[in-house]
This record gives structure tokens, C-alpha cells and sequence, in this order.
């Protein structure tokens, strides 16, 4: 899957006062629909706070960040490689599962670099009836989401 945050637009998210990346949202909204994660190719700081939550994923790293715009690369060929057989790997571990229902609100807070984006969100939060309020400064909103989906509306 391509990046789901326009990096040049958000700061952070949080989710409950928690920090957390795009992966972890991504697969927070996939076990929703009852799809657990099994494999992840990603930078190293990305596949560290996804570990945190799902022990059991395969994994890749990709790349070492060494800053917002700095990687080190690794080799074509050996991600190529271990990235087959990581999903080789996992493949041979789906289990079916259900859905896990979110039964309460969830805090969605978001840090947008500019101004006028974070005012665009609350309209749209208020368009579709969801509760919002500014953050610590006017760059900050959040929101109080009740479906993990409902975080592809901001970001």
C-alpha cells in the first residue's frame, strides 16, 4: 500500500494521546474489517512501532531513516529477495478472523502544518456530525471518531 498521510500536510496523529504512524492506523482500520496484518515492508522506525502492536508480523525493513528526507538504502535485490520470502512466511499463517469492533470513541488528534487544513477538517468533521475542537493551537484538531475509518477523513 502507497503512503495514506500527506506528509506535507500533517504533523503528527494521534489516537488516544498516543503518537502513531500511517502503518499503525492502516492496520488498526483493516482488523476492523477483520483482517489482521501478517506482512510489512517499511522503513526500520516504521517496523519498530508496528512490532510494538502485532508481535506476530512479518517483516522487511527497507530502508534505515536517518532523517525527515535521508535513507539509507539497502540492497534491491536482498529487499526483493527477503520480501518474498517474508510473504512466502506469512502466508502460511492466515488465519480467518472477525472483525474487532471499536464499542467506544476514539480521540483522533492531528497536527496540520498549515492553518487553513485544519479549519478544512473541521468542516468536514462537522459535514459528516463528528465532534471537533482545536488542540493546543490553531494548527491542532481533534476529533472524537467512533470507526477507525473515519481517520481517512482527516489525513
Amino acid at each position: 500500500m502507497a503512503h495514506t498521510f500527506n506528509s506535507r500536510e500533517i504533523q503528527y496523529v494521534k489516537l488516544n494521546g498516543q503518537a502513531v504512524g500511517e502503518l499503525s492506523v492502516d492496520c488498526l482500520i483493516c482488523q476492523t474489517y477483520g483482517i489482521l496484518p501478517i506482512f510489512a515492508a517499511s522503513d526500520d522506525v516504521a517496523l519498530q512501532e508496528i512490532k510494538a502492536l502485532y508481535p506476530q508480523l512479518q517483516t522487511v525493513i527497507t530502508k534505515y531513516g536517518k532523517g525527515k528526507n535521508c535513507a539509507e538504502m539497502r540492497l534491491k535485490e536482498d529487499v526483493l529477495q527477503e520480501i518474498y520470502n517474508g510473504v512466502k512466511k506469512a502466508a502460511a499463517t492466515i488465519q480467518l478472523v472477525h472483525g474487532t469492533p471499536v464499542s467506544k470513541k476514539i480521540l483522533l488528534e492531528i497536527r496540520y502544518s498549515r492553518v487553513e487544513k485544519a479549519v478544512e477538517a473541521a468542516q468536514k468533521a462537522n459535514g459528516y456530525g463528528i465532534p471537533s475542537k482545536m488542540g493546543e493551537d490553531t494548527h491542532v484538531r481533534c476529533f472524537e471518531i467512533t470507526q477507525p475509518k473515519q481517520i481517512t477523513l482527516f489525513v
